[in-house]
């Protein structure tokens, strides 16, 4: 009998790397799921949140059924966006960009902007 019937399990990313530089290795990732299974099998109920470090730092697991990322957002956040990417990834993940569409700005972030841009062209 388990001593418990509920668990959360916290892998870190970095450890399903194994042998590798980035990734995933696929006989760590295999040693873990046997290990799961074998406490499942006495009945615990398992939680499992995966560390995603090791994902950003190499998109080999783009050629293994991992998702790509595709989403919209505000261009000055894209900006920020690739920033943050390069330096999670050390450089090593790609990041592109391509125009989608326009949108209308809000009426109040117009007043906003036309205010500033006002008060800047008096001065």
């Amino acid at each position: 009998m388990a001593k418990y019937k509920r668990i959360l399990l916290k892998l870190s990313g970095e450890s399903l790397m194994g042998e590798k530089q980035y990734g995933i290795d696929e006989k760590r990732l295999a040693e873990y799921a046997a290990q799961i299974k074998e406490i499942h099998e006495q009945g615990v109920q398992i939680g499992i949140v995966i560390g995603g470090g090791n994902i950003f730092r190499g998109l080999s697991g783009a050629n293994k059924g991992f998702d790509r990322v595709n989403a919209r957002g505000p261009l000055a956040e894209l900006y920020r966006y690739s920033t943050t990417l390069s330096s999670l990834s050390s450089g090593a993940a790609t990041y592109t960009m391509k125009f989608a569409s326009y949108e209308q700005v809000p009426a109040d972030v117009q007043d906003k902007l036309l205010k500033a841009y006002t008060d800047t062209d008096e001065e």
